[in-house]
């Protein structure tokens, strides 16, 4: 009798491990999946609170010299509510209101988080008047911006320009014979020597006006070693009870004028 052979095909087709119907997760795939998802989800829940209604500006404070500033400045910056606060254009809101107030010379921002804004105005002040004409007189600062029209008769240094300068609110005067004026300001304020008016005279003369005594000095020429000279003039002059009428520092030695 012939013995049947088996058919090993059949058995291994029978005994196949099959296709699973489930998701097998090793624990070793779900720790790297996590790893990939969680910075990703933290980073997005990052921005999202960054752009909800959280940081958005709700309160805004105004100084300007440690005093609240007037209804007119605060309500410059009424724009900035409702927006992010870590997002605002600081820099684009304080040139466009610095243009506009020449008063002004630089805004700084402050955050309180999480929904405040503090701001604080620093201003200009005036050193001297400036005019053309002797007619309309502008307040200058001491960098030679003009602020404003004078619509009163402040106790301040006059400063009087050729017709070749414009007086505009807002205009900086420049040129080299302008800086020079400013310097000659700032520089008479240093050797502690009064004066009630400079005239800038194009190109290079510079004719100041201190008490009864009219003193010509000269732009081409180191103006601090000019006012040194003339401290020491008007100081001989006062000791010896003689008051120049003029005095000329523009050669190498000061030429002195009495009555």
């Amino acid at each position: 009798m012939r013995r049947k052979k088996r058919n090993h095909k059949v058995w291994a087709k029978i005994f196949k491990p099959g296709q699973s119907k489930y998701l097998v997760i090793s624990f070793t795939n779900f720790k790297d999946g996590l790893l990939i998802c969680l910075p990703l989800l933290l980073l997005i829940g990052f921005f999202y609170l960054l752009n909800s209604p959280v940081f958005q500006v709700k309160s805004i404070s105004c100084f300007k010299a440690d005093l609240p500033c007037n209804e007119a400045e605060s309500a410059a910056f009424d724009g900035l509510k409702h927006k992010n606060i870590f997002f605002l254009n600081s820099k684009g809101l304080e040139q466009e209101f610095l243009e506009a107030n020449p008063y002004i010379d630089k805004l700084s921002f402050q955050q309180r988080l999480p929904d405040g804004l503090v701001i604080h105005l620093f201003t200009r002040q005036p050193s001297f008047m400036a005019s053309i004409d002797r007619q309309a007189w502008f307040l200058i600062d001491d960098q030679g911006v003009v602020l404003a029209e004078a619509v009163n008769n402040p106790d301040l240094p006059r400063l009087v320009f050729s017709s070749v300068y414009k007086l505009e609110v807002g205009r900086q005067l420049s040129g080299l014979l302008a800086q020079k004026a400013f310097l000659l300001v700032r520089t008479l304020k240093l050797f502690f020597i009064p004066f009630e008016s400079i005239e800038v005279k194009f190109p290079d003369q510079l004719e100041l006006q201190t008490g009864a005594t009219k003193v010509v000095l000269t732009s081409d020429k180191n103006l601090k070693y000019q006012v040194a000279s003339l401290q020491l003039i008007l100081s001989r002059s006062r000791i010896e009870g003689k008051t120049p009428n003029k005095i000329d520092l523009r050669f190498d030695k000061p030429v002195v004028f009495f009555n």
